[in-house]
């Protein structure tokens, strides 16, 4: 009878450690886990394959992936167990692995870009109101670093990067070059923002005409026909002279003379 006891006992723990078992390996989307298998296993040099794998062989009863592929990359997570208890696992090769994990289990490609360098430049001249010029430096299509060389002056501009120079008020020609490439060019002058000067006013000295109300007239010396008359004279020519009251205003007519050589016809 003791001996009937002890067995059913036995075959109770171990059919409670097999339901324990069976519940925590069953297949549930609860209990799954995204990692990378690597194949082969120990070195993964043909990559890897994405898996979506039951806790119960990444970690949860250290078996399967996480005790015996040793290139596998699993992600930390925690799992609560049907008794309640949380269980935590720390993750393997997740360090370096995470960004093939994040990739699809795809080892990304770290090989760096060909060195790709296309510069280009403009140039913006100063006006009457703003004498100072600049130059735009654009180095945003490139990978690497770039020189700029504008009038002389070396200016290095980062990869993707813009920079503007500032040249103040220049005047002649503008270059930007790239090594033997010149990237803009312009040229600048402001002879056409110049005042011309007022020619000078004239002395006093000069006898030019006076040109405006109030200017003093210089006096001119009158003709010999324009002359006045002494005092008492009579100042009007004959011609115009006016007869006095009582006297025939008629003016008579001239007597012509004869002319040499003609008869002189009687009356």
């Amino acid at each position: 009878m003791k001996k009937l006891l002890v067995v059913l006992a036995a075959v109770a723990v171990v059919m409670a450690i097999g339901a324990g078992t069976a519940l925590a390996t069953k297949p549930n989307p609860a209990h799954k886990v995204t990692i990378c298998h690597a194949t082969p296993p120990d070195t993964a040099a043909n990559g890897y394959v994405q898996l979506s794998v039951d806790v119960a062989s990444v970690g949860y009863q250290h078996s399967g992936h996480e005790t015996e592929h040793d290139a596998d990359i699993i992600p930390p997570y925690e799992y609560t167990a049907a008794d309640g208890n949380t269980f935590s696992y720390p993750g393997k090769n997740f360090g370096a692995g995470q960004a093939i994990l994040n990739n699809g289990c795809v080892v990304p490609d770290t090989t760096p870009p060909p060195p790709s360098s296309n510069p280009s430049g403009s140039i913006a001249v100063g006006t009457c109101d703003n004498q100072d010029s600049t130059a735009f430096l654009d180095n945003s299509d490139s990978n690497v670093d770039v020189t700029f060389t504008v009038n002389g002056s070396d200016y290095v501009v980062g990869a993707g990067e813009t920079q503007t120079a500032d040249l103040g008020a220049v005047e002649g020609t503008i270059t930007v070059t790239v090594g033997q490439t010149t990237v803009a060019s312009d040229s600048v002058s402001y002879a056409q923002c110049e005042v011309p000067t007022p020619p000078p006013s004239p002395s006093p000295s000069e006898s030019s005409p006076p040109t405006s109300p109030g200017t003093a007239r210089v006096p001119t010396t009158r003709p010999s026909h324009h002359k006045t008359t002494p005092s008492g004279s009579d100042p009007m020519p004959s011609h115009h002279k006016t007869t006095t009251k009582g006297s025939d205003p008629t003016p008579k007519a001239p007597v012509a003379k004869p002319k040499p050589g003609s008869a002189k016809v009687a009356g």
